[in-house]
């Protein structure tokens, strides 16, 4: 869709629709392991993601999947009967059980407001306007950013630029050799929009854009602020809400959708449900900002692209759909 859009009616449709869409939505309480990485897994076992509530009487039986185990301890949501944190029996990877739901994603009008987002001035289109999400079926998503031990024991092969050690986050990787670990794996990337779901993790307030962001951000993630504008060991920073590391900072992630400039008015226009991105193009998604970008860019809208190529700050995150 190519018409001229004035920012001044993208401001005043992104404000209507979150008002619309933040009324509407309807708090899912999360069950969440507490528990940190193990094991197989990549991360720090002194790291414990929140607590949820008590697991409530599954409204259906447990499932079984063919390819991962449940982690020790691991509830089992109650909706869909899967694990709520599981093992690849192959691989080791840990991943989390993302449930369906909706959000609203893009620069929120009260995100927007944040002083740091004004002075960084990077807060351009590409995030706007905010609409609707829904995404409809459940997904795992990555613990942490694949490792470079786990690229390592899958492909054979070290093209790493920050060869540091078997915990830190695979980087400098082009998009077909990703492919092609997926395609040995039986994993995916996720798409943007279950990236950016999952990263919100249904907190109810921006939390990566307040007035006094940095505390929150430091905490979380290695931005240029505190790492050094070097990678570092993944989850060795406070989980979210969802029990996901390393969501900003250290390494930005790839996603699956080719990208359209377009895309956020489209949705806003009409509508938008397990979006996947444009069919066509050049370039893909980027999600999540890297070591080297500073404390303002790691909000959960923060987006750009690129052209497949391998990068220094660029790693990915597996998904699986059960």
């Amino acid at each position: 869709m190519n018409r001229p859009v004035t920012w001044i009616a993208i401001a005043a449709a992104s404000a209507f629709v979150t008002h619309r869409a933040l009324a509407s939505l309807e708090t899912v309480p999360l069950e969440v392991i507490a528990q940190g990485p193990q094991g197989e897994e990549e991360g720090n076992p002194g790291r414990s993601p929140r607590k949820g509530p008590s697991e409530p009487t599954p409204k259906v039986p447990r499932r079984v999947l063919d390819w991962a185990d449940p982690a020790p301890g691991a509830q089992f949501d109650h909706d869909t009967g899967l694990p709520m944190r599981v093992i690849d029996r192959v691989h080791g990877f840990a991943l989390v059980l993302i449930r369906p739901g909706e959000f609203v994603r893009g620069m929120r009008p009260e995100e927007l407001a944040s002083p740091y987002v004004r002075a960084s001035q990077i807060a351009g289109r590409n995030e706007f306007p905010a609409h609707t999400v829904t995404l409809t079926r459940p997904y795992y998503l990555g613990e942490t950013e694949v490792t470079q031990r786990q690229w390592v024991a899958v492909m054979g092969s070290r093209p790493f630029h920050h060869d540091a050690g078997d915990k830190y986050p695979a980087e400098e990787v082009h998009l077909e050799q990703v492919r092609e670990l997926l395609t040995r794996t039986g994993y995916r990337l996720p798409t943007e929009a279950e990236w950016e779901y999952a990263c919100r993790a249904n907190e109810p307030a921006p939390l990566y854009s307040t007035d006094a962001p940095r505390l929150a951000v430091e905490g979380t993630a290695w931005t240029a602020e505190n790492s050094g504008r070097q990678t570092k060991p993944v989850g060795t920073r406070e989980p979210n809400g969802f029990g996901l590391y390393d969501m900003h900072g250290n390494v930005a992630e790839m996603c699956s959708d080719i990208f359209n400039e377009g895309s956020y008015i489209e949705a806003l226009e009409l509508g938008c449900v397990d979006p996947k991105g444009a069919e066509r193009g050049h370039e893909w998604v980027v999600r999540g900002s890297h070591c080297r970008q500073g404390f303002e860019e790691a909000r959960p809208s923060f987006r750009w692209h690129w052209g497949g190529g391998g990068r220094s700050d660029l790693g990915f995150r597996l998904a699986r759909t059960p």
